[in-house]
């Protein structure tokens, strides 16, 4: 079973990444991580999701579980394997307006870091384009039927909820308060 997050940049998609995983593991199911080049090499995170990236992940997952996260576009193939129910996907939106800022801070941040990510959005005007073309994005992968949308409140303010719609798509049953407790300590989400 491959499950993909997709979500736009600062709507909390890494949380709901670590979420699916986290379900995956108080479920019995367990799931694995393939390795492969990129700046996130554990972490499953992919640029681009292909037909032919999911028929390389399934071969090398064995028949294990696999989460795979992405912030990029849906190619066509892959939403057919969605609607069909042969891979499964959440999308996860933020407002605009609070995606702006919090893209704002983390530049000033990373520029104060010396870091390369975020560090050219110097204020929230700078992310409007940006912005524009991942909630065109997002609209393409929500279109999708079989698709879980959230938003970020629903998966930072209501997380249980979030963890049963996830848990319910996959077919888990988990413990909620089992698979939240390793997201208490401070610097465990994203």
């Amino acid at each position: 079973m491959i499950y993909i997050c997709y979500g736009v940049t600062k709507s909390a998609s890494t949380y709901l990444y670590q979420l699916t995983e986290e379900i995956l593991t108080a479920s019995g199911l367990g799931f694995c991580r393939v390795r492969h080049r990129g700046a996130l090499e554990t972490a499953n995170y992919y640029d681009a999701i292909s037909p032919d990236l999911l028929d390389r992940v399934s071969g090398a997952a064995c028949g294990r579980p696999v989460v795979l996260k992405t912030h990029g576009d849906l190619h066509p193939e892959v939403a057919r394997r969605i609607a069909a129910g042969t891979v499964l996907a959440s999308a996860s939106i933020r407002d605009p307006r609070e995606i702006a800022l919090s893209m704002a801070d983390h530049g000033r941040r990373a520029r104060a870091r010396g870091d390369d990510a975020f560090s050219e959005v110097s204020d929230p005007l700078a992310t409007l384009a940006s912005i524009d073309g991942q909630v065109a994005v997002f609209g393409r992968w929500a279109a999708v039927a079989r698709t879980e949308v959230f938003t970020y409140n629903q998966i930072c303010f209501d997380t249980g909820t979030t963890v049963a719609r996830v848990a319910a798509q996959i077919g888990a049953d988990v413990d909620i308060r089992q698979v939240l407790a390793p997201f208490v300590r401070p610097g465990t989400i994203g």
